[in-house]
């Protein structure tokens, strides 16, 4: 069982890799990069954050995600869900090359997608702490006041700001 989902994974990994046009890859990996930057600099400026749900156990993790609290939500559990795919897909490559031999002909490419899994779930980690973060930013701006004219445009501009940078965070 373990074995066909494994194939079926590199099926898809590979399928992807051929029809995919290089300009679509290109582009995808442009937007990627940029997505990063603009993490990394959020998350200069939060450090407090970082580390905020991946550092919580499985239970603690689930409790605050089922309170009244408005984050973590969905995409930060999207994101976690994510994680946890990635690790087993990590668990399948590791448990096939324990028993291939290294000089076996798909030893170094899975090797090489030992580490693309391990990159993409740390990085959703990350995604899910933005996200909550983005979240959080909205429910600061939906609490201004407005009642006067000048309140209502710095909330609204508040808001579209903070609604911008959600839709930033994947």
């Amino acid at each position: 069982m373990l074995k066909k989902l494994f194939i079926c994974i590199i099926s898809s990994m590979i399928a992807f890799s051929l029809f995919v046009a290089p300009t679509q890859v290109s582009a995808a990996t442009k937007t990627l990069q940029q997505l990063q930057t603009k993490r990394a600099n959020l998350q200069k400026k939060t450090k407090e954050t970082k580390d905020m749900f991946e550092q919580m156990t499985i239970d603690n993790y689930c409790e605050v995600l089922a309170s009244n609290a408005p984050a973590p939500g969905g995409g930060s559990a999207l994101a976690i869900v994510g994680a946890e795919a990635c690790a087993l897909i990590e668990m399948a490559i590791n448990v096939t090359l324990d028993k291939l031999p290294q000089t076996d002909i798909n030893y170094d490419y899975l090797k090489g997608e030992l580490a693309t899994c391990t990159r993409a779930r740390k990085h959703l980690y990350l995604l899910s702490n933005d996200d909550a973060e983005a979240y959080g930013k909205i429910v600061e701006a939906r609490k201004l006041p407005k009642n006067s004219e000048a309140e209502t445009k710095l909330r609204t501009a508040t808001l579209q700001k903070a609604f911008h940078k959600a839709t930033l965070v994947p």
